[in-house]
């Protein structure tokens, strides 16, 4: 019986040595039991399909398992690479394509053990072109898990929510905005124009470069916001937790930053006249002026660029 046993961790040794040196070689598959049979799970991206759509003026993508796309092509057309059980159904009603997909990605519950391995991350697509010389009515994007990515489109309205992913538009032209994206990675317009709405971030660095922003209201917690050429023409920036950098821009019609808790940084901005505010224990900076908290003053009453902040510092040069 001893002997039984000697050999039985013996063999209970050596099978976990060669479970962990597969798992480091990758050659530990995900297994799971279709009725109660033991299979090799994949989630190979290797599904593809084009859908069959018409003319559309309103984009509606709703999904909870793959990245997004939206572009300019030469014809109105939707596509999907991933996983099949993830693939969206797709719709054209009333000048509106409809994309729906399930969060979850899969269609069946199953039981089994997997080796945690993050190359085996599925990342399945959602690729929507519509053709240059449109310009769209609405697009609306809600994305959980997955970035999206919004190209040389124009569109009177855009919504677009969504948490754990991030969000880049590129040469965009915008009439009204509404973004919101929470926990995820970051929000960055390049290229774009922006001329009204409001951009709510939580945890998501903002980054906005060669653009125009026009009575835009950004809102960020616990984060950081960045501009760089960038026409500001009206509008403020709310921040609760992270620091403000501004560079090389210009402000028409007055811009405002109140910042709580983190550094403003305002380099090479013109505007008519600026205002620095800081609190009783920070650095505040206004060119060759320098003081310790209160407000400090230069340049013209209109057209000002107003920096608040209450624990953090101020330098504008």
């Amino acid at each position: 019986m001893k002997k039984v046993f000697k050999w039985g961790w013996i063999f209970l040794v050596v099978g976990v040595i060669c479970l962990v040196f597969g798992g480091f070689a990758r050659g530990a598959k995900d297994v799971v039991f279709n009725n109660w049979r033991p299979v090799v799970y994949s989630a190979k991206a290797n599904f593809q399909k084009e859908y069959a759509v018409g003319e559309f003026k309103q984009v509606d993508s709703n999904v909870g398992n793959a990245n997004v796309v939206i572009r300019r092509g030469d014809d109105y057309r939707v596509r999907y690479v991933g996983q099949k059980s993830a693939r969206p159904s797709v719709k054209v009603l009333n000048d509106r394509v409809t994309v729906r997909q399930k969060a979850s990605g899969s269609q069946r519950a199953s039981i089994g053990f997997r080796w945690h391995d993050r190359s085996q991350k599925v990342r399945n697509k959602v690729i929507i072109e519509v053709p240059d010389n449109v310009k769209l009515e609405q697009v609306r994007n809600l994305n959980n898990n997955g970035s999206t990515k919004i190209i040389g489109l124009s569109t009177a309205n855009l919504e677009a929510l969504g948490s754990h992913g991030a969000l880049v538009l590129n040469n965009m032209n915008i009439d009204k905005a509404n973004v919101e994206l929470r926990d995820g990675e970051e929000i960055r317009l390049n290229n774009t124009i922006l001329l009204g709405g409001l951009i709510t971030s939580d945890d998501n660095d903002v980054l906005v470069e060669n653009g125009t922003l026009r009575n835009v209201e950004i809102q960020q917690n616990d984060a950081d916001l960045a501009m760089h050429n960038v026409a500001l023409d009206g509008g403020k920036v709310d921040m609760s937790d992270g620091d403000v950098k501004i560079a090389q821009s210009t402000v028409t019609n007055g811009y405002t930053v109140n910042n709580d808790d983190g550094d403003n940084i305002i380099d090479g901005v013109k505007a008519g006249g600026y205002v620095s505010t800081t609190g009783e224990t920070s650095d505040n900076n206004l060119f060759s002026n320098h003081a310790n908290g209160g407000t400090l003053r230069s340049g013209l009453t209109r057209n000002v660029l107003n920096i608040k902040n209450n624990t953090g510092d101020n330098v504008i040069r």
